[in-house]
């Protein structure tokens, strides 16, 4: 699962959940505003597989979700002002034994992730806060919404299944209803029959723009689960709306750009009256992001703009690397270049210098037993102390914490 971005963009971590599935780190520029955990920093999305920077303590989690059901179409302005509304009077209410982090999904859709300190906390977690909430936005904002607790997660790589269980859960509750996983005889989460394997594919077909693959995928595991009930059928739609959000987001596109004002595919998929015009849906979805990158595969500004971003890969441990050196090499006027690229990226060439610096500083600290400065020199900083500011700054933890995890 994937939270949108902030109005003051923030870091935006890839790799793969529904909603939040990422492979990377980015940042984004989709409108919205950042939602603030308790003792945290301001976040926009949380890499929920391996988010291990955010310093969770403790394997036992829990999602919870609130969806607001809001009256007719509303513009994407005022969804994000309730949502706002909302997520500060959660801060202001919610105690959990441990940590939570608090972000949004592509609907606007509020999803707190909880840390719990035992699996004894997570087990008697109560919903007292949660179901406050609930009564007060219905009484100070007069909106009906659906609240939902998921299954028990004894790791975090469960969030994924988690919230994917949950969203199919809640998408046929009633307006005012509490949908809580753990009093289900399956609260502990189980395989599932859509989960990794077509995740990964559908993340394929999207990076090489082959919309005949994505369209077997889909097809092919739609058949396969056809003869379980609708729930678990919305369930693998919510997936892959997952996975495309997402690729959307983290490639700096704008989902209005393709598919116009008020987008809302979750709330058009349950209105489709049967399992064929859903498919027809979904695919339809997938083929329009698809169409859309091939046609801006010919714009000048993606052509410069992706020369520039390939100089920055290759070059990223220079220390000296500056945008004068860049647009000399590409032959472009300096303003030209910036103005290219923030167009075609939705971040400046400065954020994407940082973004891969710091892609390859936590790489190195993760998979290598490099000494700081050394990681430092390679990902272009000749000053440690400056290095280590730029690392906590991007991902909110010292490069020291993330080696000891």
């Amino acid at each position: 699962m994937y939270a949108q971005a902030a109005i003051k963009p923030n870091t935006l971590l890839r790799n793969g959940a529904y909603g939040i599935v990422m492979r990377g780190v980015q940042k984004c520029t989709y409108a919205g505003a950042s939602l603030r955990g308790k003792n945290s920093a301001p976040l926009c999305c949380i890499n929920l597989d391996t988010a291990t920077d955010l310093g969770f303590g403790t394997d036992y989690f829990l999602v919870g979700t609130l969806q607001l059901l809001t009256p007719g179409e509303q513009n994407l302005e005022q969804m994000m002002n309730w949502t706002n509304i909302i997520s500060g009077m959660l801060r202001d209410l919610m105690e959990v034994d441990g940590r939570y982090e608090i972000f949004r999904d592509y609907e606007n859709q509020i999803v707190i992730l909880m840390n719990f300190n035992s699996e004894e906390a997570m087990k008697n977690f109560k919903t007292y806060e949660l179901e406050d909430l609930k009564q007060s936005v219905k009484k100070q904002l007069g909106l009906d919404s659906i609240l939902g607790i998921s299954p028990l997660c004894y790791k975090l790589s469960d969030v994924r299944l988690a919230y994917s269980t949950l969203r199919s859960r809640t998408s046929h509750a009633t307006a005012g209803s509490l949908v809580d996983c753990r009093k289900r005889q399956d609260s502990k989460l189980g395989e599932n029959l859509y989960s990794m394997p077509v995740v990964n594919k559908l993340h394929h077909a999207l990076e090489t723009l082959q919309f005949d693959e994505a369209k077997q995928l889909i097809t092919e595991a739609i058949n396969r689960i056809s003869d379980v009930s609708d729930g678990d059928l919305m369930g693998f739609f919510s997936g892959c709306l997952g996975v495309l959000m997402t690729d959307i987001i983290s490639e700096g596109l704008s989902i209005e750009a393709i598919y116009g004002e008020g987008f809302r595919p979750d709330q058009a998929l349950r209105q489709a009256p049967n399992l064929e015009q859903r498919k027809d849906l979904m695919l339809d979805y997938f083929r329009k992001r698809i169409e859309f990158q091939l046609n801006k595969k010919t714009d000048k500004t993606a052509e410069i703009a992706g020369a520039a971003k390939q100089y920055i890969q290759d070059h990223y441990g220079d220390s000296n690397l500056s945008i004068t050196d860049i647009s000399e090499q590409l032959l472009v006027n300096q303003t030209y270049l910036r103005k290219m690229f923030k167009e075609e990226y939705h971040m400046t060439l400065s954020e994407y210098i940082t973004q891969v610096r710091m892609h390859t500083a936590k790489e190195l600290i993760t998979t290598t037993d490099k000494k700081l400065s050394e990681v430092a020199e390679l990902c272009g900083y000749t000053d440690n102390g400056y290095f280590s500011n730029c690392f906590k700054k991007f991902y909110g933890t010292s490069p020291r914490n993330l080696g000891k995890v």
